[in-house]
């Protein structure tokens, strides 16, 4: 799935690409709560 682009290594593990939400047919999930601290 890494070597097809649907999932990508991160430090925080395995994270699906916006090609595997795409395929699959979901509203994507990048940054869900944006990059808010607090």
């Amino acid at each position: 799935l890494i070597q097809e682009g649907f999932l990508k290594r991160t430090p925080r593990g395995r994270e699906a690409t916006e090609k595997a939400y795409k395929h699959l047919g979901k509203p994507s999930q990048a940054n869900p709560g944006g990059n808010l601290l607090f």
